[in-house]
């Protein structure tokens, strides 16, 4: 985990993409953490958006909160993203 932490801390929008995917990955309260922390601090719409995705499969109740917070963002992918996992637990 502290290299994908190092990772989301790059410049580098695609190895920021990376890091949010392998913390998606790991699926615990830190990671979880991490995410949290990524879609506060994040710019860039495609991170955004990956980080959406990755929350997919939280198992984190504030999970629905972020999801529906970043259904209202601004940048069209990340609304996108967020409403598509919307709807796979809508359809579960």
């Amino acid at each position: 985990m502290a290299i994908l932490n190092k990772l989301a801390k790059e410049n580098d929008f695609g190895l920021r993409r990376l890091a949010v995917i392998g913390l998606g990955n790991h699926k615990n309260a830190a990671s979880f953490q991490a995410l949290q922390n990524i879609l506060e601090n994040e710019k860039d719409d495609s991170v955004l958006a990956e980080a959406a995705i990755a929350l997919q499969y939280s198992q984190q109740s504030q999970a629905k909160e972020l999801i529906a917070k970043l259904q209202q963002d601004e940048h069209y992918r990340v609304v996108a993203a967020a409403l598509e996992v919307a709807a796979s637990w809508d359809n579960t």
